[in-house]
C-alpha cells in the first residue's frame, strides 16, 4: 500500500513521521473506496459508460451501441456518446492520398454519420441533457458538432445557451478557448455564448496558455464577434509576454487573427516578426503560408520573415530537376532590376514559377490550383511587373475554359484587382472569371462572403465590365438579398463592424459606377429596413450618387438617414444640409421636411435656411439651455467649434465677415480646421488664386472658371476661394469631400456665408466625382486645385 502511494523526498535525512502516517492514511482511504465502487452492483449509465469508451471500438461499435443502449442512457451517455463518434469519425477519416480526395473522403464521412438515425437520436436526447452538463462536457459536445459539420440543430442552440448561462464562468481556460474554436469552426455566431465566453477569457487570461491565447484569438478573429476588440488587445498584451513560449502554430494564428481582425498591436507584430524570422521552420509549409499572408494584410513590415522564408524555399528545391520558364522568369527579373523586389512578391513568385517548365507551360498550368494562378498575378501586378503578367494572363486564358469551374469568388477577387490595376487589359480573361463568379447568379458571387462580393464588384467597375450580364444580372435579381448578405445574418443588424461597413460602401459605389442605380435605391430601402447603420462611408457612397443622378428625394432620405445616426449638433448639421440641398435643387417641399425635423435644436444656420424655404422661423436654441450642447462633444467637434465661433460672431450673407472671424478666431484648434482659410496659408492661396485668373484671363472665357478644393475641413478654404473669384469676374467652387458629416458642417457655413449659388460641396470619392466635373462644366475647366486639411479622405 505504502508503495501504491510513494512519499517523495524533497529533502535529505529522514522521513518525517507524520508525513508518512498521512500518506498511509490517505492510500487506505482510496483503497476502501475502490473495493466499495467494485463491490456495488453497476448502474445501466455505468455499463453503457464502458461499452462506449471501450478501447477496441470503431465508430461503427460507438453507433451500435448507441443504438441498443440509448433508452439507458443518462445525460453522461448522452454526452459521452456524442464526443466518442466525433472522435472515430476524424479518427477514421482517409488520410494520406490527395489533398482535395482526402477532403472529400472525409466530408462523406461526416455527412454519413449526421444522417444515422441513431446519432440523430442522440442530438434529439442532447437538447434537455445540455443543461445538466459540466463546462468539459459542454466544449466536448461543441467541438464534435464543428468536427463533424453539424451544427444547425437545436441541439447546438441548447449547447450554446448552457455555455452562456453557466459554462463560461465555471469552466477551465481550455474549455473556453475549445467552444470559441469550435462556435468559429462550425461557425456558429451564438450571441450570448460568445459574450460568455469573452467576458470570462478577459478575466482569466493570466491562466490561459499560448495555444489557449492562440485559440480565442483566431475564433474571435474568424467569427468577426462585435465586441472582439477590447479581448483581442488584452490577448495581444498577454501574448507578448510569452510569445517565446508558443508554437510555429500558435505563432501563424495570432498573426492571421490580428490581420484579420484589421487590429495592429505594434508591439506584439514587432515581437511576432522577430520570432518568426528565427523560427520558419518551426512554422512549417502549412503555417508559413499563413504567417506571410498576416504580415502583408496587416501591412507591417516583415522583410526579415519573408527572407527567411525564401531561404527556406531555396534550401527545400536544392537538387531538383527541372526548366524555369526562361521568358517569364526574364520579364521577373528584368522588373526587379528596375525596381525593388519585395521579399513577399518574390516568395509568391517562387513558388508560382516552379510550376513552369519551357516544354510545356501551358499544360503544366493547366494543373495549378486555381490559387496559384491568382496569387501569381496579383504579385505580378503589385511589382507592376507588365510583360512577365501580360504572358502568364495569356497563358492562363488559355487553359481558363478547363479550369473555370474551379474558380472560387476569393481567387476571382484576387484575380480581377491585379487585372485592374495591370497597365494592358485583359478584357477576356476578367470576363471569363466574372462568368466563374456570377454563373450560379449572387449565391455564387457571395459564397466566400461580403468581403470577396465587394472586392469582386470594384474591380470589375474599374475594368469596365458594365455590359457583363452576368454581374448586371447577379447585382439586380435581388437588391434585398444583396444587402443581406452585406449586412449578414440575422434580425435588426443596428451595429455592423466596419469591414462589413467598408464592403456595403463599395458595393454601392460600384452600382452607381455601373449604371445601376435604381438597384442602389433598392439596396438603401433594404438595409433601412433591417433596421441597419451601414456607417458615414455607406451613406456618403449614397449621396454622391443620388446628387449624380439629379435623385433630390433620395438624397434628402439618405441625409436624413444621417441625422438619425448622429446626435446634438451633428444631427442639426446634417438636417442642415438636406435643407440646404434640397434648395439648390428647387425642392422646397423636400427642406421643409428636413428643416421640421430639428424642432427645439435649430440654430442659427437653421434658421436662416427656414426664411428661405419661406417657413416660418423658429428662434434658435439657447446656448446652455440644455436643448443643444454649449460645446460638442465626439468627433467632428472640432469643426463645429469653429463654425459656431464663426456664426454666432457674423451676420448671415457676408462672406467677408466671416473670413475676418476667421483670422480673430483666437480657438487653439482653429489653424488644423482653417486649413487654407486663414493666416498665412490663406494668404497663399489668394496669392495663388489671383495668380492663376490673371494668368487664365480672368472670367472673359466661355467657360466657367472653377476652383476644385480636396477636402473641405470647415470649408474657409472654399469661403476664401469665392471671395477671390468674385473680385475677378465670379466663378465656381467646388468641394470634394469624402466624409458625410464633414461635408454637412461645410454646407451650414457656405449657406451662412451666403455661397450657395457659387460654392457646393460634392459628398464622395475623387474618382467618382472627377467624372460628375467633367460632365457638368467641361474638359479643362478646373483653374486651381487646393488641397484641404483633411486631403487625405478624399
Amino acid at each position: 500500500m505504502a508503495s501504491f502511494y510513494p512519499v517523495k523526498k524533497d529533502r535529505e535525512g529522514p522521513l518525517d513521521v507524520s508525513v508518512v502516517a498521512g500518506t498511509l492514511r490517505a492510500a487506505a482511504v482510496k483503497q476502501e473506496q475502490v473495493a466499495r465502487r467494485l463491490a456495488a452492483p453497476s448502474t445501466p449509465g455505468q455499463l453503457a459508460h464502458r461499452a462506449l469508451v471501450a478501447k477496441e471500438n470503431s465508430l461503427a461499435d460507438v453507433l451500435r451501441v448507441a443504438g441498443q443502449l440509448a433508452s439507458e442512457f443518462d445525460s453522461n451517455n448522452v454526452a459521452t456518446a456524442i464526443h466518442k463518434v466525433a472522435q472515430h469519425c476524424k479518427r477514421e477519416s482517409p488520410s494520406g492520398g490527395q489533398v482535395l480526395e482526402t477532403a472529400m473522403a472525409s466530408a462523406a464521412t461526416s455527412a454519413a454519420v449526421r444522417g444515422d438515425p441513431r446519432f440523430q437520436q442522440l442530438l434529439s436526447r442532447a437538447v434537455p441533457a445540455a443543461s445538466e452538463w459540466r463546462p468539459r462536457q459542454l466544449c466536448h459536445a461543441a467541438w464534435s458538432l464543428a468536427v463533424l459539420s453539424g451544427g444547425q440543430s437545436q441541439a447546438l442552440e441548447s449547447i450554446c445557451d448552457a455555455f452562456a448561462a453557466r459554462g463560461a464562468a465555471e469552466g477551465v481556460p481550455q474549455d473556453i478557448s475549445t467552444f470559441a474554436w469550435a462556435l468559429a469552426a462550425l461557425p456558429c455566431n451564438h450571441e450570448a455564448a460568445l459574450a460568455a465566453a469573452q467576458q470570462a477569457a478577459a478575466a482569466r487570461l493570466e491562466e490561459f496558455c499560448p495555444q489557449d491565447l492562440a485559440i480565442t484569438a483566431w475564433a474571435y478573429a474568424k467569427l468577426l464577434h462585435g465586441g472582439r476588440r477590447p479581448l483581442l488587445a488584452a490577448i495581444a498584451a498577454e501574448s507578448l509576454r510569452r510569445l517565446p513560449d508558443f508554437s510555429g502554430r500558435n505563432l501563424a494564428n495570432v498573426a492571421w487573427s490580428f490581420a484579420t481582425s484589421q487590429q495592429r498591436p505594434l508591439d506584439l507584430f514587432e515581437a511576432l516578426v522577430e520570432q518568426c524570422a528565427s523560427r520558419t521552420r518551426e512554422l512549417g509549409a502549412q503555417q508559413l503560408p499563413i504567417t506571410l499572408w498576416a504580415f502583408a494584410a496587416a501591412g507591417y513590415p516583415a522583410d526579415e520573415v519573408f527572407e527567411a522564408a525564401v531561404e527556406q524555399a531555396d534550401a527545400l528545391d536544392e537538387g531538383r530537376a527541372g526548366v524555369r520558364h526562361e521568358q517569364l522568369l526574364g520579364g521577373i527579373a528584368e522588373a526587379a532590376a528596375r525596381q525593388r523586389l519585395e521579399p513577399q512578391h518574390l516568395a509568391s513568385i517562387r513558388g508560382a514559377s516552379r510550376r513552369l517548365d519551357s516544354t510545356g507551360a501551358h499544360r503544366t498550368m493547366e494543373d495549378w490550383p486555381v490559387e496559384g494562378h491568382a496569387r501569381i498575378i496579383w504579385s505580378l501586378a503589385a511589382l507592376a511587373v507588365g510583360p512577365g503578367a501580360c504572358q502568364l494572363a495569356s497563358a492562363i486564358e488559355e487553359c481558363m475554359p478547363r479550369s473555370q469551374g474551379r474558380w472560387d469568388p476569393r481567387h476571382v477577387a484576387g484575380a480581377l484587382w491585379a487585372f485592374a490595376v495591370l497597365p494592358q487589359p485583359h478584357p477576356r480573361l476578367a470576363g471569363c472569371l466574372l462568368d466563374a463568379a456570377t454563373q450560379g447568379g449572387l449565391e455564387t458571387l457571395a459564397r466566400d462572403g461580403p468581403a470577396h462580393l465587394a472586392s469582386i464588384v470594384s474591380a470589375a467597375a474599374r475594368l469596365g465590365a458594365r455590359a457583363h450580364p452576368g454581374l448586371t444580372r447577379s447585382l439586380s435579381a435581388s437588391p434585398g438579398e444583396l444587402m443581406d448578405e452585406l449586412v449578414g445574418a440575422g434580425g435588426s443588424a443596428s451595429e455592423l463592424s466596419e469591414g462589413r461597413q467598408q464592403n456595403i460602401a463599395a458595393v454601392v459605389r460600384t452600382l452607381y459606377d455601373l449604371g445601376l442605380a435604381g438597384v442602389a435605391r433598392a439596396a438603401l430601402a433594404r438595409v433601412q429596413e433591417r433596421g441597419a447603420d451601414p456607417g458615414l462611408e455607406a451613406w456618403a457612397a449614397w449621396l454622391c450618387g443620388a446628387a449624380g443622378e439629379g435623385d433630390a428625394e433620395l438624397e434628402a432620405q439618405v441625409w436624413e438617414a444621417v441625422a438619425a445616426s448622429c446626435d446634438g449638433r451633428r444631427s442639426t448639421a446634417a438636417r442642415n444640409a438636406a435643407a440646404a440641398c434640397a434648395l439648390a435643387a428647387g425642392r422646397a417641399d423636400l427642406a421643409a421636411s428636413a428643416l421640421g425635423r430639428i424642432g427645439v435644436g435649430s440654430d442659427a444656420i437653421s434658421v436662416h435656411l427656414q426664411a428661405r424655404a419661406g417657413l416660418r422661423a423658429h428662434k434658435p436654441a439657447e446656448v446652455g439651455k440644455g436643448t443643444v450642447p454649449s460645446s460638442p462633444r465626439g468627433e467632428y467637434r472640432h469643426e463645429l467649434q469653429v463654425v459656431l465661433k464663426l456664426v454666432g460672431s457674423t451676420p448671415a450673407g457676408d462672406c467677408r465677415q466671416v473670413l475676418r472671424a476667421a483670422e480673430d478666431c483666437g480657438d487653439p484648434e482653429a489653424p488644423s480646421v482653417l486649413g487654407l482659410g486663414a493666416g498665412p496659408r490663406g494668404a497663399a492661396l489668394d496669392a495663388a488664386l489671383a495668380a492663376a485668373l490673371v494668368a487664365g484671363g480672368g472670367g472673359a472665357g466661355s467657360q466657367p472658371l472653377i476652383v476644385l478644393v480636396g477636402s473641405c475641413g470647415s470649408a474657409c478654404a472654399a469661403v476664401r476661394a469665392a471671395a477671390v473669384l468674385s473680385q475677378h469676374g465670379g466663378g465656381r467652387v467646388v468641394v470634394f469631400e469624402a466624409d458625410a458629416l464633414r461635408a454637412a458642417i461645410a454646407i451650414g457655413l457656405l449657406e451662412w456665408a451666403g455661397l450657395s449659388g457659387s460654392a457646393r460641396v460634392w459628398v464622395g470619392r475623387g474618382e467618382q466625382l472627377f467624372p460628375r466635373l467633367g460632365r457638368e462644366f467641361g474638359a479643362g475647366s478646373v483653374l486651381v486645385l487646393a488641397l484641404g486639411p483633411q486631403v487625405g479622405g478624399s
